[in-house]
Order: structure tokens, then sequence, then C-alpha cells
């Protein structure tokens, strides 16, 4: 998610020189783009993605339907 924690982890990854793609359930594409994140509206375009690391910010009562719902091809390329 890209909420209040996904974008303190963003900002700090950015800042880093890392690229950072974000994708949330809400439409966070504006506040994405204002911190040099790349905002992918929705996780299927993920998988389309080079994507080394994957990191899932959500509460843990979210966790595991969040992984559920990621498609497979993201989680096989990616840690």
């Amino acid at each position: 998610g890209f909420g209040t924690f996904g974008q303190f982890l963003a900002r700090r990854w950015v800042g880093r020189g890392h690229a950072v793609f974000a994708h949330s359930r809400g439409d966070y594409a504006k506040t994405a783009a204002g911190m040099g994140v790349a905002w992918v509206p929705d996780a299927a375009a993920l998988s389309e993605l080079s994507v080394d690391v994957l990191f899932v910010a959500t509460s843990i009562l979210s966790f595991e339907k969040v992984l559920r719902a990621l498609p497979a091809p993201l989680l096989e390329k990616a840690l």
C-alpha cells in the first residue's frame, strides 16, 4: 500500500537513488509523482515491470488477503 508507511519508505528509497514503483487501493498518483515515485494503477501492471524487491506495506490484518491478490508472476520474479 502507499499509505503513511509506504510513503515513508518510498521517500527514503528514492532519496537513496532507487527506482520505486507504488500501487495502492486508492489513487495516489499525484502524491507519488510529487516524491519521484512511479505510480502503477493496478497490481497486474506490476508484473510487467522489472522489480527486484517487492515490499508490501499493509496492515497485518490485510496482509494475507493482499498477498493472495497479487499476480503470481510478480511473486515469482521479486524477493
